[in-house]
C-alpha cells in the first residue's frame, strides 16, 4: 500500500512537471511528442505496451538520454516495474553502455513475477545486448514492391522533333513508354570494431536490386554493388574527424545482359562542425566498362574513367528534423570524345519524424523530401546526329518518400519522384513521373 501511494505521488508530481515542460517545449515538436508518450505511460506505468511505446518514440526522436532519466525516476519510485527495468536495459544498449544494459536485463529476467510476454521480450533484448558487445555487427534491409513509370525508356513524348533545324518524325519505338514493374532491393552493412578508443571501424556495404517490367523487358535491370574500407577517427586541433579510404565495384545488367562493370576507389572525410552539423567530403575515381548488345550496339563508346568530388552538409534542425545540402562535380573521360562530359550537381533533402497521426501503432512516421539539379555539358557534338552542336542538358529531380512503420522492423514505404531533362537537342528532352509502394524489412 505504501509503495503504491509513493508511486502515485511521484506520478502526480511528474505530471505537473510535464505541464510546465509543455510551455518550454511549445516550439519543439519532438519534445511535445515525447511528453505525450510519457504522459500516456504515467497513466499506467506497469503496462508493458505503454513503456514499449514510450521507449520506441524516444529512440526514433533521438531523445534516449531524456527517456533514461524519466524511466530511472519511475523505477526508483516503484522497483517492481520490471517492464521499466527492461526498457532501461534496451535504452542503455542504444547508448552503447552494454555492461549496464546487461545488468538491468538480467535483473528483469530474474524476477519470477515478471509476466511471460515481458520475460520473452527481455530475453530477446538481452541476446541483442550480448551480440552488441561483440566487436562486429551486421544490419540489413530488404525491400519489395510495385512501381509505375510514365517514361520507362526516357524518350521524348512527341513524335515531331527538330534536329539541326531539320524537322523529323520519330519512329514510335523511340518515343516515351509507360510501364509498371516489380522492384526488389537489399542493403547490408557489416561493421567490425578495430579496437581503438576513437571508434575506428572497418565497414563493408553491399547493395543488390532488380526491376522487372511487365511489358518493356528491354529495360529490366539487375545490379550488385559493394564498397569496403575503414573509418579512422582522429581528435585534435581539427576536432572530431574521420577519414575512410575505400574500394568500390559495381556490376550492372540491362535487358538480362552484362551492360556495365565498374571498379575504383575513393576517400571520404567526415568532420563534425558542431553538435548538430557535420560535413562529408568525398573524392572518387572509377573505371566504367560498357558492353555492346544487339539493342545497344554503341554502348562501349561510353567506356572510360569517371572522377568526382562532392561535399555534403547535414544539419539536425531539431531532434526530429534534419536538413542536408550537397554539391559536386564529375568528369567523364570516355572512349570517344562526344561522350566526354562534365557534370555539376547539387541537391537538398529535408526529413521529419512525427508520432503516428492516426494512432494505429504509436510508432514514429518519417516524411522525406528531396530535390536535385544536374548541369551536363558534353565535350563535342556527336557526328552521328544531324545536330552538330555539343549536347547540353539540365536535369531536375524532385521526390517525396513516406515511411509508415507497421512494427519495430517492418515499414510500408510510398515514394513519388519526378524527373525533367531539358536538352538543347530535342531528341534528349524527356520527363518521367514514377510512383512505388512496397514493404521494407529491417534486420
Amino acid at each position: 500500500m505504501i509503495k503504491a501511494l509513493m508511486a502515485r505521488s511521484v506520478a502526480v508530481i511528474l505530471v505537473h512537471c510535464i505541464g510546465f515542460g509543455e510551455i518550454l517545449a511549445a516550439e519543439n515538436p519532438a519534445a511535445v511528442q515525447l511528453q505525450a508518450a510519457y504522459a500516456d505511460l504515467l497513466e499506467n506505468p506497469a503496462d508493458p505496451s505503454r513503456s514499449v511505446r514510450y521507449a520506441a518514440v524516444a529512440v526514433r526522436l533521438g531523445a534516449v538520454n531524456d527517456a533514461v532519466a524519466s524511466l530511472e525516476r519511475l523505477l526508483l519510485a516503484d522497483p517492481s516495474l520490471d517492464n521499466i527495468r527492461l526498457e532501461l536495459g534496451l535504452l542503455y544498449q542504444k547508448l552503447g553502455n552494454e555492461a549496464l544494459a546487461e545488468t538491468y536485463l538480467d535483473a528483469a529476467l530474474e524476477n519470477p513475477a515478471m509476466p511471460g510476454p515481458v520475460r520473452e521480450r527481455g530475453a530477446a533484448t538481452l541476446d541483442q545486448a550480448i551480440d552488441a558487445s561483440k566487436p562486429y555487427s551486421l544490419v540489413a534491409r530488404l525491400y519489395t514492391g510495385l512501381r509505375y513509370d510514365s517514361n520507362v525508356n526516357l524518350g521524348p513524348s512527341g513524335a515531331d522533333i527538330t534536329l539541326g533545324g531539320i524537322p523529323l518524325v520519330l519512329d514510335p519505338s523511340a518515343m516515351s513508354k509507360a510501364d509498371g514493374s516489380f522492384v526488389a532491393t537489399g542493403q547490408a552493412t557489416y561493421t567490425h570494431d578495430l579496437g581503438f578508443q576513437d571508434a575506428s571501424r572497418f565497414v563493408v556495404d553491399v547493395a543488390v536490386g532488380t526491376k522487372r517490367h511487365f511489358e518493356q523487358k528491354r529495360y529490366d535491370t539487375l545490379y550488385v554493388s559493394a564498397n569496403a574500407g575503414p573509418w579512422l577517427g582522429f581528435e585534435g586541433t581539427l576536432g572530431a574527424t574521420e577519414i575512410r579510404p575505400y574500394v568500390t565495384g559495381t556490376i550492372f545488367g540491362l535487358d538480362d545482359k552484362d551492360y556495365l562493370n565498374q571498379v575504383g576507389g575513393g576517400l571520404s572525410v567526415r568532420r563534425l562542425l558542431g553538435p548538430d552539423l557535420q560535413l562529408v567530403v568525398t573524392g572518387e575515381a572509377v573505371h566504367q566498362d560498357y558492353n555492346d548488345s544487339d539493342f545497344r550496339p554503341l554502348a562501349s563508346e561510353q567506356t572510360g574513367g569517371q572522377y568526382s568530388l562532392s561535399a555534403e552538409f547535414a544539419y539536425a534542425l531539431t531532434q526530429s528534423q534534419t536538413f542536408g545540402i550537397s554539391a559536386g562535380v564529375a568528369l567523364r573521360d570516355a572512349r570517344v570524345q562526344w561522350e566526354d562530359r562534365t557534370i555539376v550537381f547539387g541537391g537538398a533533402t529535408y526529413a521529419i519524424q512525427y508520432l503516428d497521426p492516426i494512432a494505429a501503432t504509436g510508432l514514429v512516421w518519417t516524411s522525406r523530401f528531396s530535390a536535385g539539379l544536374q548541369a551536363i555539358e558534353y565535350e563535342t557534338g556527336n557526328p552521328r546526329l544531324i545536330a552538330g552542336d555539343a549536347r547540353s542538358d539540365l536535369l531536375f529531380e524532385v521526390g517525396v518518400t513516406q515511411t509508415v512503420p507497421v512494427n519495430d522492423s517492418v515499414d510500408v514505404v510510398l515514394e513519388v519522384d519526378y524527373q525533367n531533362n531539358d536538352s538543347n537537342i530535342a531528341l534528349f528532352d524527356y520527363d518521367n513521373l514514377s510512383a512505388s509502394l512496397g514493404l521494407a524489412v529491417r534486420f
